[in-house]
């Protein structure tokens, strides 16, 4: 049994949703994998038929990973909370339109320094980086930034594809590390594609300005113009051959993959409403103002509006209302 499986039938599981054959099943599976047993035991719910909210669920999913990965024992159980929920939010933590991203939190040395890790597979990831840039990560990408990312330095390595939405900062410009090339900006929002395997390197600028050169040597550089993309081979030594075109029709169509997914980690709820304002095409209206600063973690997928927002419901109880393309939180 693959981990989307089995955390598809947990889920069940926490909302006594199981029929007995499948119950049977993840008894069996729970036998036969330790990591998986581990999971189980340390959310708290081997054994038990109870549904529960467990507290700072994300960050000990993370941490539970992490330590099955170094074989180390899970973290005992905490004291569940709350009887009569959990994952039903599921849609908000893990398994939404039965779809699991595998995003990895972790620390990695490298040359560049202590680096943190963002790791996708068959599912996207949005997050916002520590100084507010906005970032999506395309289908199995990886993304590595510094510790201190913003103070001092903002370097990422990228490994696949990402877009960026970078908060502006003069005194601290962000550099992009993507195969043979650097990408260095200040305050923008554009596209890299580089996938290792892929023969080329693609850079689409949507606004501000993005300096192009070849990783160690700045000599050998170009500037992109708003609505500008750029092709470089995939290969590193020599000189880099920079091709660079208008963003025409085709480009901006296939820059419509970051569009379908949302992922919010701690986020406040007025950061959220903006985000879901774009996905939707609507206007979104808070109107008690302790609503705003709720913060939420989750993935949106192929959701509707409403069902995106009866998930966030179930973290924390609100009402809305759907008129057209307005909607009214309170």
């Amino acid at each position: 049994m693959n981990r989307e499986t089995f955390l598809a039938l947990l889920s069940k599981k926490m909302r006594n949703e199981l029929s007995r054959e499948e119950r049977e099943r993840l008894e069996q599976c729970m036998e036969e994998n330790r990591e998986f047993r581990q999971l189980s035991e340390a959310i708290g719910t081997a054994g038990s038929h109870r549904t529960a909210v467990v507290p700072d669920m994300e960050d000990r999913l993370s941490e539970i990973w992490k330590r099955i990965a170094e074989g180390a024992p899970a973290p005992e159980p905490r004291r569940l909370l709350q009887p009569g929920l959990f994952i039903k939010i599921a849609a908000v933590f893990l398994l939404i339109a039965g779809g699991i991203a595998w995003i990895l939190y972790k620390n990695k040395p490298t040359k560049e320094g202590l680096m943190e890790v963002l790791s996708t597979t068959n599912e996207k990831l949005y997050t916002a980086l520590p100084d507010g840039t906005q970032v999506t990560l395309n289908y199995h990408s990886t993304l590595e930034y510094n510790t201190d990312f913003g103070d001092g330095k903002r370097k990422i390595i990228l490994q696949g594809e990402a877009f960026f939405d970078v908060t502006a900062n003069e005194k601290v410009p962000l550099q992009v590390l993507a195969g043979p090339l650097m990408v260095e900006v200040k305050g923008t929002a554009f596209n890299v594609e580089a996938y290792k395997n892929d023969p080329g390197i693609k850079v689409v600028l949507l606004r501000g300005a993005v300096e192009v050169s070849r990783r160690g040597d700045r000599t050998d550089k170009v500037l992109l113009k708003p609505n500008q993309w750029l092709w470089a081979p995939n290969t590193s030594g020599g000189t880099v051959q920079f091709h660079i075109d208008s963003i025409d029709q085709q480009v901006t169509q296939r820059l419509h993959w970051k569009d379908d997914s949302l992922v919010f980690k701690k986020e406040p709820l007025q950061h959220i409403a903006r985000k879901l304002e774009k996905k939707y095409g609507v206007t979104i209206e808070i109107r008690t103002e302790a609503l705003k600063e709720k913060r939420f973690s989750g993935i949106l997928v192929n959701e509707s509006l409403a069902d995106g927002l009866e998930a966030l419901k179930t973290a924390y109880p609100f009402s809305y209302k759907i008129e057209d393309k307005k909607v009214t939180i309170r």
